[in-house]
């Protein structure tokens, strides 16, 4: 994926479960998130515990000495029933497993999650919209997944 370069802008790579269940019940796995005010970080997270506004999160970032933005990186995760994964490049920067979020469980083994990807404008991490940056592109290449019995 190419980041869009500005202030303002939000991108995304996350799932969310398949249920009925209210927000953060069921979890939340944020592959990438960006915020255009710091375009030298990219973060993962994970979302879980109480409903809003009671909800906590766990995240892990990356910083680069340049923006993220200038060239297209590969964003993923590993998701193991017992442990998340983040990487950018091929390069691991964190992980989770239950322990690190006790005493809340660990809802990230139950059930099927779909993929979303999206660009957002402002809100709380994406900050202050410049129109001088506007229009600007989440640019995909590809996305794969691979069953967890791969090897």
């Amino acid at each position: 994926m190419k980041l869009p370069a500005g202030e303002g802008y939000w991108p995304a790579f996350w799932m969310m479960p398949r249920t009925n269940l209210k927000w953060p019940l069921a979890g939340e796995i944020d592959i990438l998130e960006s915020s255009g005010h710091t375009p030298e970080k990219v973060l993962g997270a994970i979302h879980f515990g109480e409903l809003w506004p009671d909800n906590v999160h766990y995240s892990e970032s990356i910083l680069a000495p340049r923006a993220w933005t200038n060239d297209f990186h590969v964003y993923a995760v590993e998701w193991w029933p017992d442990e998340i994964r983040w990487f950018v490049n091929d390069k691991e920067y964190g992980r989770v497993t239950p322990q690190d979020i006790e005493p809340y469980p660990w809802v990230f083994d139950e059930r099927p999650f779909y993929l979303i990807l999206n660009l957002a404008l402002g809100g709380s991490l994406g900050g202050k919209i410049r129109k001088s940056d506007l229009p600007g592109n989440l640019l995909v290449d590809y996305v794969r997944v691979y069953p967890l019995d791969c090897e």
